[in-house]
């Protein structure tokens, strides 16, 4: 499959973000056809596509005439009106999207907007003020349009009972997001408990070229302008928005007569302020091709005291790595330190969050050194644990007594590895045929360490070829960390923190970015075709001052989250979806922490499949498929 190539988020834009929490409330993909459009936010409430009249009519975009333009990408083909807004004639200006009154995003103190557009008249946007979103009852609520006076910058207005209203930002007069005929990613964060800035517009592209057009140096998000609400002589603090009894409307407003005549796309509205990262997985995941969609679900902690395998009481804590057996549906973690491996009992609603957790029981390995990868072959029999020693080692363990088994061979470039950021990865694919193992930050004959806010730290990657008991060493890859985030450095600042395998064959890679303030997860698809193998040529002892290509990477996921160290698929949902688990080093205080994801891999072609790299498809550990630890809701 193609991929698309990462544009690096500025440093300004990222340290704009304030350390806040948000969540997908509603989200309107628009792929489907039809008269309804379903969300797959914590909200599934759906909107009715009406015409002018009212009546549910389908106004689904043509296939592949979505933001992306692949095949089986719709959008919201709102071009029924005569014109945008209040130029709109009467028989024409009712076109729109809606749904009833939604509790759910009634009363937010803050939000996220985002979405895409597209108009082939972005002239006459000036004086008409067209409604992307509405949720306003006329005295309650928020609506995002084009504001009066400029061909092309976005207004949001907050109205509310308990202040005088409207109160009105912009992101002024300039025409930030006037393309005509171009698709443009926006977002609109409003922070309803502060008093000033609490503001902030974003603006994305497709593609660079398409960024050019209007003066952007790349197609990322970034935020183009920030702004208090409009008022001087009342507070800013409006605190919750108003409940309202009105519904959702997207392209009009509720009374109608304000319709934006164009093409809307992917639209989502997020409870709290959602970071820049994590727009820029919304950007980037609306463009990818088989694209993967990743989202958190929910946490929860286990014990750390448990019965080894010879019945004596250990403590068990600083997990550092996670990997699933489907033959027996649970979790093994790895201890940072002690030479423990943790068995876990995890039970998952149908949408992913954990309903159940519990340690079950350890196994006390040889050999203690500082392990920080996991990785079980078929019938977890036995484990193969890669570690941060001098030099790195991985090393296969047998599950029932802890005895060593076999250490694996390891090139010679791996002894230039840095002190306690070694092998922190270790992977096994589905199809039992590789292993993929990754250090934490560059060795020190590949560049620099992962410190810096501008530049990045370069790690290596080192594929091992699988057949039976035999692990032999085979390509490595060398894989570009994104720099810090935010100063000052906090832990060990920007590194890959965990590899896993999807059961496509394809390569997850989670990237943690340490401040001493907050802790930023990045979860990015890897792609290594077209990739130098640098255990070749001048580059096997070192890429500094090399040419090389590293391997390609597609941002999936980004949001504040802790010191996420292990990363497992695990089962599968009832809808098809996958469910994975995450562990926190908890640094030998408190509580094991974990964390459930959910990722939905779409069925990829075959041209995907040959790109990738896979020719049988499998599910990890077991030929009948991942055993489900799920249950269902009731």
């Amino acid at each position: 499959m193609s991929t698309l190539a990462l544009s690096v988020l500025t440093l300004a834009t990222l340290l704009a973000a304030p350390p806040a929490w948000s969540q997908t409330i509603l989200h309107y993909d628009f792929d489907q056809t039809g008269t309804s459009v379903s969300s797959d936010g914590t909200s599934n409430a759906p909107l009715t596509l009406r015409n002018s009249a009212g009546t549910a009519t389908d106004l689904h975009s043509a296939d592949a005439r979505g933001v992306s333009g692949r095949a089986g990408d719709r959008s919201f083909q709102n071009t029924g009106a005569s014109d945008h807004g209040s130029a709109a004639s009467a028989a024409t200006n009712g076109f729109r999207a809606d749904q009833p009154d939604d509790a759910a995003i009634d009363g937010l103190a803050t939000f996220t907007l985002s979405g895409w557009f597209k108009t082939g008249d972005w002239t006459g946007l000036s004086g008409k003020t067209p409604r992307l979103v509405e949720n306003h009852d006329g005295a309650n609520g928020f609506n995002l349009q084009f504001l009066s006076g400029s061909a092309g910058d976005l207004k949001l207005e907050i109205d509310s009972t308990s202040a005088p209203a409207p109160l009105e930002a912009s992101s002024g007069t300039t025409g930030l997001y006037a393309g005509k005929s171009t698709w443009i990613f926006f977002a609109v964060r409003y922070d309803g408990t502060s008093s000033t800035g609490n503001v902030d517009f974003y603006r994305g592209f497709r593609n660079d070229a398409e960024a050019a057009e209007l003066g952007a140096a790349s197609a990322a998000v970034e935020l183009v302008a920030s702004s208090s609400l409009g008022c001087t002589t009342c507070t800013l603090d409006r605190g919750v928005v108003g409940d309202d009894g009105s519904g959702l409307v997207i392209g009009n407003r509720d009374e109608l007569g304000r319709p934006f005549d164009g093409f809307i796309d992917d639209v989502r509205i997020d409870a709290g302020l959602t970071i820049p990262a994590t727009l820029e997985s919304y950007r980037q995941g609306a463009l990818a091709t088989d694209p993967i969609s990743i989202e958190w679900s929910s946490s929860t902690t286990v014990a750390t005291t448990v019965a080894d395998q010879n019945q004596n009481t250990i403590t068990v804590n600083e997990l550092s790595a996670i990997d699933y057996d489907a033959t027996s549906g649970r979790f093994w973690g790895v201890s940072d330190k002690s030479g423990r491996l943790l068995e876990l009992d995890v039970d998952f609603d149908s949408d992913g969050a954990i309903v159940g957790a519990a340690s079950i029981d350890a196994v006390v390995v040889a050999n203690v050194s500082d392990y920080e990868g996991i990785a079980l072959p078929a019938g977890a029999q036995s484990v193969f644990v890669s570690d941060e020693a001098s030099p790195p080692q991985i090393r296969e363990f047998d599950l029932s007594d802890g005895s060593l088994l076999q250490s694996l061979a390891i090139p010679s470039v791996f002894a230039s590895s840095r002190a306690n950021l070694r092998f922190e990865s270790l992977s096994r694919s589905y199809d039992e045929t590789e292993m993929v193992a990754a250090v934490q930050q560059a060795l020190t004959v590949d560049g620099p360490s992962g410190t810096s806010t501008t530049i990045p730290t370069v790690v290596r990657m080192l594929r091992q070829v699988v057949a039976g008991t035999s692990v032999t060493p085979a390509e490595q890859y060398a894989y570009v960390v994104e720099p810090l985030h935010a100063t000052p450095l906090g832990g060990d600042g920007s590194s890959l923190s965990e590899i896993e395998h999807l059961p496509d064959g394809r390569l997850l890679g989670i990237e943690r970015s340490e401040s001493s303030n907050e802790t930023l997860i990045r979860i990015f698809e890897i792609v290594r075709v077209g990739a130098t193998d640098v255990s070749q040529g001048a580059a096997a002892t070192g890429l500094i001052g090399q040419s090389y290509t590293p391997v390609e990477k597609t941002l999936l996921f980004a949001d504040l989250l802790g010191k996420l160290e292990g990363f497992a698929v695990g089962p599968q949902l009832p809808d098809g979806r996958l469910v994975a688990l995450a562990v926190e080093d908890n640094s030998g205080s408190g509580p094991n922490v974990l964390h459930s994801f959910v990722i939905d891999v779409p069925e990829p072609g075959l041209g995907a499949l040959l790109t990738a790299g896979v020719l049988a498809l499998g599910l990890r550990h077991s030929s009948a498929g991942p055993r489900r630890k799920v249950r269902e809701n009731r």
